[in-house]
């Protein structure tokens, strides 16, 4: 198999800090072709910033239509996930998708049945399951070494609030993705990748 061949939909901060960085400490594994952005000026900004040989798009349906495309990681606002990767996926689209997977079950569910449906991968960045300190949690519950666990409290804090939500309630966003590291053992999150 060939190196995979990634479009990064949404162009702001997390795309270029976290995603992009990220997918570039893997040359030999995947290279980032193309570049979409309603506000075209970032997708080209990012463009001449880390990604010289990226084909830019000013809608994202164009980016689908490319051929050159194998996945895409989405990286618009909450309410948009839903919605292009939808249409990703019926593309022939492999799909990564940031935090959080959807505004609703019901949208949740409609990605879920586009995967299956065309036989494509979608994953969602649930990344800090898979930080040492989570794993360390999750090891000691599942040996038994915090005794019988029946309550438990997570606090996330971050540095700037998101241009689309204003802070972060702790009874929902941060807090609650926080939570979710540390369910019970008998719980065991894993990841879900469908395809």
């Amino acid at each position: 198999m060939g190196k995979l061949r990634i479009g990064i939909i949404g162009c702001g901060s997390i795309a270029r800090v976290k995603h992009v960085r990220a997918l570039l400490q893997f040359p030999d594994r995947c290279e980032i072709t193309a570049l979409a952005d309603m506000q075209p000026a970032a997708a080209y900004s990012l463009r001449k910033d880390l990604l010289p040989g990226a084909k830019v798009y000013e809608d994202f349906e164009e980016l689908l239509n490319d051929p050159s495309v194998d996945a895409v990681h989405i990286c618009t606002p909450n309410h948009s996930h839903c919605e292009i990767a939808v249409k990703a996926l019926n593309a022939g689209k492999h799909v990564m998708c940031e935090k959080p997977m959807a505004e609703s079950y019901a949208d949740a569910c409609r990605m879920v049945e586009a995967a299956k449906k065309n036989q494509r991968k979608l994953t969602v960045g649930y990344q800090n399951r898979f930080r040492d300190d989570s794993q360390a949690v999750h090891a000691a519950a599942l040996a038994g070494d915090l005794g019988e666990i029946y309550y438990a409290k997570a606090h996330a804090t971050r540095r700037k609030k998101g241009p689309h939500m204003g802070p972060l309630p702790l009874d929902g966003g941060a807090g609650r993705r926080a939570a979710d590291r540390y369910r019970h053992p008998r719980h065991r999150p894993r990841p879900v990748v469908y395809g």
